[in-house]
Parts: C-alpha cells; sequence; structure tokens
C-alpha cells in the first residue's frame, strides 16, 4: 500500500476508535472485518478476537434474533435499517444502526438501557397518574397553557354531559 492509503486507513481507525458508538464492520459473508474498543466494552467481547468470526455461527446467536434478522434483511435488500433490542446475554437493550453496502454491514450501536428504563418509567408513571385520574370521585379536567382541553376524566365529562373524547383538544371557554 502507498503511504498515503496507510495515512488514509490510519486516520479512519483512529476515527472508528473516537466515537462513543459501538461499531463493527462484516463482510458480504457477516463475517466480522473491525470490530472497534467500544463495541467489544459494550457486548463484552474483545475486538481481536471476533475478527474472522461469523456472527450467526460463532457467537451462538440463532439467525431468527432481531438483530440477525434486521442484519439480513438490511444486505439482501440494501436498505439501512435501525432496530432497538433486547440484547439477553447482557440484560441491556441495544439501538443499532446498520448501513448495508455491495461489500457487507456497517453498525453503529450504544447500549440504551437507561434510556429504556427512563421510557418504561415514563409510561409506568404515566399509567398510574391516568389510573388515578380515571377513578376519582370528582370532575377533573386537565388543559395546556393555552386552555386546550389534555385529559378529563369521567366524573367531569359527566357533568358537562359529554363523553370524554367530544372535550378532548376543546378550549375551555367553549364548554359554556
Amino acid at each position: 500500500l502507498s503511504e498515503q492509503v496507510k495515512a488514509k486507513t490510519a486516520e479512519t481507525l483512529n476515527t472508528l476508535e473516537r466515537i462513543t458508538d459501538g461499531f463493527l464492520a462484516l463482510d458480504s459473508n457477516f463475517v466480522f472485518t473491525y470490530v472497534n474498543n467500544k463495541a467489544g466494552e459494550i457486548l463484552g467481547h474483545i475486538p481481536e478476537e471476533m475478527i474472522g468470526k461469523n456472527i450467526f455461527t460463532d457467537f451462538g446467536r440463532t439467525t431468527s434474533n432481531p438483530f440477525n434478522v434486521a442484519c439480513y434483511k438490511a444486505y439482501q435488500e440494501q436498505q439501512y435499517r435501525f432496530l432497538e433490542n433486547y440484547y439477553e446475554p447482557l440484560g441491556i437493550w441495544i439501538e443499532n444502526d446498520i448501513y448495508p453496502s455491495a461489500d457487507g454491514l456497517s453498525v453503529f450501536f450504544k447500549d440504551a438501557t437507561f434510556k429504556k428504563k427512563a421510557e418504561l418509567a415514563l409510561k409506568e408513571s404515566e399509567a398510574h397518574y391516568k389510573h388515578l385520574i380515571d377513578n376519582l370521585h370528582a370532575g377533573v379536567i386537565v388543559h395546556a397553557p393555552d386552555t386546550t382541553i389534555l385529559l378529563t376524566n369521567q366524573e367531569a365529562a359527566k357533568l358537562i354531559g359529554l363523553l370524554p373524547e367530544e372535550l378532548h383538544n376543546k378550549k375551555v371557554a367553549e364548554l359554556n
């Protein structure tokens, strides 16, 4: 290789090591050709030991798991894929950006466990809040600063003489 090509290759590899996402490259046979250190850290593997191994056969993962299916489809269809999946062996959620090319796949990914737990906690909180509002024996109307009704319970709707869904998005002033 020319010195210029060697310098560009070194620069590219240095860039892939600096990013905070895991990065891996697979060839057209789904064999690892590159794995950055962050990918190894997230996946619990030594990157150098992954090189030359097939993602479908050498890692005990079935070809039917969501990540492998997404990789296969991305490559076959030559279409970008995004996948958020639970990685059972490590008990973490991973967000994957899968980019195909004729030569294989480039996959950027990150541990999304904290984000996923926050989303689930928010959903639980919203469900709890809605349950409380729905089961109060008093009419409740929640509105935005511009007085657009965002939420009502059955008691409020009954007092006004409308269904809760009929009140949604109305302005408070429209209730007179």
